[in-house]
């Protein structure tokens, strides 16, 4: 089976925009003692690149805390 690779829905200019928004999320969180699962950081790579939007990495998110 071969996989098939598509170009991203955004440009490489709104990647590079999420990936610094998330990142500083990430450090914010990290600096209140909070942690960051695998789980979200995965989740956070989709959103990076364009896959999925702000509204349903947050659904994701909150998804995951209700069950934890």
């Amino acid at each position: 089976m071969t996989t098939v690779h598509t170009a991203p829905a955004i440009s490489a200019a709104e990647q590079l925009r999420r990936r610094r928004v998330t990142n500083e999320s990430i450090h914010s969180l990290k600096m209140e003692g909070l942690t960051v699962s695998d789980w979200h950081l995965a989740n956070i790579d989709v959103f990076v690149t364009g896959d999925i939007e702000l509204d349903e990495l947050i659904a994701r998110g909150r998804g995951a805390s209700a069950s934890e």
